[in-house]
């Protein structure tokens, strides 16, 4: 993979570390098969502490230990940077919906520089390699932002239902809206893995880590603020403005819980 620096026109090699959203530089890989490269890239890994990281939030391609090379948002700018967004929802026309089924949120949608799910299968990947922490970014029609963050964070495989394996909420000024939902297996519109006895993702209009039914509802329908008769089927954070209003943006990201900004 390449790297172009916007200050100069020089061309670096360089090797993608596991989901840190950095990089270290390489010399001379121009004429290296895949094979040396993927040698290369294993060794380098091991190192990531030593990983410069890019100097803005861009979308870039990243190395999981498992499975193929993929392209995630990288977030620079939040407290020091180093997060992979896995979800993104805003006031975009026309909407990407996020009422959609088992295989499309296994294998991800949308687009990573408006709205999207990044996938079940890549998040239970990149959230096994290593031990990562969760921030979780909200925006009402106020323009008020509000953040939560867990000190972990951790998908289950398709086999489990990619279960929520939640550590503790550490600080942040959204409140607690996701830890009554930890161990939960996730559930859409046809997979109902909720313990409720109707479908939560049905009732509510999303995909989620279902309870019974839920206090957080991040991926569900985008009804643009106050929706006085629609009960908590909206982008719904319990503890920042509540079951009635529906967030305008949202995002989830996770970064390595040694990352040093």
């Amino acid at each position: 993979m390449h790297y172009e620096p916007s200050t100069n026109d020089k061309k670096f090699n360089i090797a993608i570390s596991d989901v840190t959203c950095q990089y270290s530089p390489m010399s001379e890989l121009a004429e290296i098969n895949r094979t040396r490269i993927t040698l290369l890239r294993l060794i380098f890994m091991q190192f990531d502490s030593s990983h410069t990281k890019p100097s803005q939030s861009g979308v870039y391609e990243i190395w999981p230990r498992q499975g193929k090379p993929i392209k995630v948002l990288c977030d620079m700018d939040t407290d020091g940077g180093g997060w992979t967004v896995f979800q993104k929802r805003g006031d975009w026309k026309p909407q990407e919906s996020f009422y959609r089924a088992w295989l499309e949120y296994k294998r991800g949608f949308g687009d990573l520089q408006r709205q999207f799910w990044l996938g079940n299968d890549r998040l239970s990947i990149l959230t096994n390699q290593n031990s990562y922490q969760l921030r979780v970014d909200l925006e009402d029609f106020d323009g008020q932002k509000r953040f939560a963050e867990y000190n972990s964070i951790r998908i289950s495989n398709e086999a489990d239902k990619y279960r929520l394996i939640l550590g503790s909420y550490v600080t942040g000024d959204a409140g607690d809206s996701l830890s009554n939902h930890n161990n939960m297996q996730f559930s859409t519109k046809d997979q109902d893995n909720d313990p409720s006895t109707g479908s939560c993702a049905q009732l509510y209009n999303g995909a989620w880590w279902y309870k019974e039914c839920h206090s957080s509802n991040l991926n569900g329908e985008y009804l643009r603020g106050n929706h006085p008769t629609i009960y908590a089927a909206g982008v719904n954070w319990l503890s920042f403005r509540g079951y009635n209003y529906s967030l305008k943006s949202t995002e989830m990201k996770i970064r390595p819980t040694w990352y040093k900004p």
